[in-house]
């Protein structure tokens, strides 16, 4: 009841939405943007929710992040049952926002043009596996690396870029990386951490050694 609760105060009353219009736009990426625009993409309004219901007394941990190949969900295992919110969807309704297994099965097999064999072994890897809080923080940069490198915005690449690969497991490879743009790490990640809009428009990179 409280899951359902959450969803309606968020997603009915305060009108917190999916941005169909603007997936790509990086504000969806920062809380901040999205809870002064009321619209972001599945992670950031996942991770939203998530921080409400919580609040609201769902208890910590209930909510599981669920990283699926395409799209990203949360499992909830209640008294009634199995359920995923799809948070980017839910503004359209409940019976676009609260998924069974079999419908997120489905939307896999369709999204990632598998059968529907390898499309459940998707959806039981990353629900066994729910994401951890590193895992959330590493798909957040990656999405911003990606969309700075389809804008042609090489500095935010690299800073992106850089912030993913701190959630990534140590390995020599890693520390090598790290070690080259750390310089560009401490520059610019108090920004990031705030959202801060003049990091939106960097144009030129930090120097890197």
């Amino acid at each position: 009841a409280l899951v359902r609760a959450a969803m309606e105060v968020l997603f009915d009353d305060r009108s917190l939405r999916g941005n169909t219009d603007g997936y790509y736009d990086p504000r969806n990426s920062f809380v901040d943007h999205v809870l002064r625009r009321k619209k972001g993409i599945p992670i950031s309004l996942a991770c939203t929710f998530v921080a409400v219901a919580e609040r609201a007394g769902v208890a910590r941990g209930r909510l599981r992040p669920v990283s699926a190949p395409g799209h990203f969900l949360l499992n909830y295992a209640g008294l009634d049952g199995e359920i995923f919110v799809d948070a980017f969807a839910r503004h359209r309704g409940v019976e676009a926002g609260v998924l069974t297994r079999q419908q997120v099965e489905e939307f896999l097999e369709r999204h990632n043009a598998v059968d529907p064999n390898a499309a459940a072994t998707m959806l039981r890897a990353a629900v066994s596996g729910a994401a951890t809080p590193d895992d959330v923080g590493g798909r957040c940069v990656r999405n911003l690396a990606a969309i700075a490198f389809n804008d042609e915005k090489p500095a935010l690449q690299i800073v992106y870029g850089a912030l993913g690969e701190t959630f990534a497991p140590r390995g020599p490879s890693r520390e090598a990386y790290i070690a080259k743009i750390n310089a560009c790490i401490t520059r610019v990640k108090p920004k990031l951490a705030l959202g801060d809009r003049r990091l939106l428009n960097l144009d030129h990179p930090p120097p890197v050694d």
